[in-house]
């Protein structure tokens, strides 16, 4: 199969490319983008986010909510 997928991509590697925080912020969105994260068990990129953000625009203007649980009207009044 992997062969296979190579063959169709001409040769390319299929492997996937590490995530990084700092790409994705500055080179695949804008300030006004949102950005969602879909987490799995056993990922959490909480404290990368955190540093990045605490680093970037500073803790206070950097606010953080888990979905779910009722947090949809926390997370409507955050974005206002």
């Amino acid at each position: 199969m992997s062969n296979f997928v190579k063959e169709a991509f001409g040769g390319k590697s299929i492997q996937a490319t590490p995530f990084s925080l700092s790409h994705l912020y500055e080179a695949e969105t804008t300030s006004s983008d949102p950005i969602l994260f879909i987490i799995s068990p056993g990922s959490d990129p909480s404290s990368e986010l955190q540093e990045y953000a605490d680093k970037i625009v500073g803790r206070a203007a950097f606010h953080e909510i888990a979905m779910g649980g009722g947090q949809n009207e926390i997370a409507i009044e955050t974005m206002k």
